[in-house]
């Protein structure tokens, strides 16, 4: 979702986490997240001048499996 022209809502939090010193971020996206990946990628990518320490941005996607039981596929919520 975009904020502000360039930002996006994800940045927001973020921005939070960086500026608190929590520098281990998982993200957990659901279906059809391919413009967010694209995002996190190129904002927050670690040879961007962004100092993470040991730290890291982790994206976690929503399986592409056959759901319990075998019946549905994920679709997101």
């Amino acid at each position: 979702v975009p904020v502000g022209g360039c930002y996006k809502l994800i940045d927001i939090p973020m921005s939070n986490c960086i500026n608190s010193g929590i520098n281990k971020i998982f993200i957990m996206t659901q279906y059809n997240s391919a413009s967010l990946n694209r995002h996190i990628y190129r904002t927050f990518n670690f040879g961007n001048g962004i100092n993470f320490g040991d730290g890291f941005v982790e994206v976690l996607a929503a399986t592409q499996s056959p759901g319990e039981a075998g019946m549905n596929w994920f679709q997101g919520t």
